[in-house]
């Protein structure tokens, strides 16, 4: 007779959760390696602030924070002198760049947790959401002319990218959702979460690069950013009512950049959730079976031989 020593299929959620899985202990194992390393030292409150950063709570009062960063700043583009009742007129304009400077605040002791969190590492400081952060705040830190420095604010929305860390999506959604902590997250949820973040990002940073560079030379079509805003969807909708167009260099080669941004993101953004979907709705299973022969570890369900250097996956027994 014939007997199988196939391991049973496992299916891609799995797969996904095992490699993850795999990729955290490797981090984690390279972490105690540094603090060997480092003679056991560690910083005082490390690991607990650590774990406060990994709130969801946190991370989503971050993310509400830098949503509100982004009204302040587009709402410093209009005329906020109001007239009271009694008829005096008060100018809005310093209370709002009082709460933009105090978030950015809160992001810089952010950051500096963030920082201290990972030991004080120089290489930290080279992750690409940290250069997103430190972005966001050299404005007002620097202490020099903002207006110099103002085109660095576009960084800002970027900051959203951080909840769609795999490990940080999947707890803001449990919370949220209120679904059982041991509930696994489908992944096309992060992806539609992606697709979504990806277009209104370029559409936000458009509209924000586009106003930075016409509304001197255009004041008349573009009195503010949310004329920009506007501008900008209509343009990467490819709509293009014609009623606002760019006067400048600068301008025509931002808008230029902006369209040819999201012709290469958006679609390969949507293969992407396109592939999820697929993967979701068929739910196809692989075997979780390592080839004797190159070590190979995943085939299809019904692999007889694999497929990479043909040897066979099954073992006869007599």
């Amino acid at each position: 007779s014939k007997k199988s020593n196939r391991s049973s299929p496992m299916t891609e959620l799995e797969r996904n959760k095992r490699l993850y899985q795999q990729r955290r202990i490797a981090e984690k194992a390279a972490e105690e390696e540094y603090v060997a390393g480092m003679g056991g030292w560690q910083l005082p409150m490390e690991g607990d602030i650590k774990n406060f950063l990994a709130d969801p709570i946190f991370g989503s009062f971050s993310a509400g924070f830098t949503v509100l960063l982004l009204f302040c700043q587009a709402a410093l583009t209009l005329d906020l002198t109001t007239t009271l009742p009694s008829g005096a007129e008060l100018d809005l304009t310093p209370v709002v760049m009082g709460a933009e400077s105090a978030i950015v605040v809160v992001f810089g002791v952010e950051l500096l947790l963030r920082w201290w969190s990972e030991g004080l590492r120089p290489r930290y400081l080279f992750n690409r959401l940290t250069l997103v952060d430190i972005l966001s705040v050299a404005p007002v830190f620097l202490g020099v002319d903002y207006s110099i420095l103002s085109v660095l604010r576009v960084a800002r929305v970027l900051r959203l990218f951080r909840l769609l860390q795999k490990e940080d999506f999947d707890r803001v959604v449990i919370l949220f959702a209120g679904l059982d902590p041991a509930t696994e997250v489908p992944d096309y949820w992060q992806k539609v979460a992606q697709v979504v973040l990806t277009v209104f990002c370029i559409i936000w940073i458009t509209a924000e690069l586009i106003y930075e560079v016409e509304y001197k030379a255009n004041p008349t079509q573009f009195t503010n950013f949310f004329d920009a805003l506007y501008f900008s969807v209509t343009t990467l909708t490819t709509v293009g009512f014609g009623d606002i167009v760019p006067v400048t260099a600068a301008g025509r080669a931002t808008v230029s950049a902006s369209i040819l941004t999201g012709v290469l993101l958006i679609p390969t953004q949507l293969s992407q959730l396109a592939s999820t979907l697929v993967r979701a709705v068929e739910k196809p299973l692989m075997l979780e079976e390592q080839c004797a022969g190159c070590g190979l570890a995943e085939h299809d369900a019904d692999a007889l031989f694999c497929k990479r250097c043909g040897a066979s996956l099954t073992e006869e027994q007599f």
